[in-house]
């Protein structure tokens, strides 16, 4: 299934994004503050039609480089539950504990 640039991003953006944590209905975000020029990976293979994409860049509408706003409000919205490591919370408790 072919997906045009816009119906692309409006798919990844119906998820909150697990790396940034933009909310569903927003661009991903860059560490300093502005819009992603592309969505982040763990965003847009939540889509099934995207998955198998490289990359999927945000719409010059969506403003990639400027200072980031959150986004419209998104009906459709999965939450989803931020996962953690075991691995590396194994090492970061052993870390902590001094053992």
């Amino acid at each position: 299934m072919e997906l045009t640039l816009d119906r692309a991003a409006d798919a990844a953006e119906r998820h909150p994004c697990p790396k940034c944590e933009a909310p569903a209905g927003s661009a991903c975000r860059t560490r300093s503050g502005k819009v992603a020029a592309k969505y982040h990976t763990a965003r847009f293979i939540l889509v099934p039609a995207l998955r198998e994409e490289l990359g999927v860049a945000v719409p010059a509408d969506r403003g990639p480089g400027t200072p980031w706003k959150r986004g419209r409000t998104c009906n459709g919205t999965v939450s989803y539950v931020k996962a953690v490591r075991r691995g590396q919370a194994g090492v970061l408790r052993g870390a902590a504990g001094g053992g």
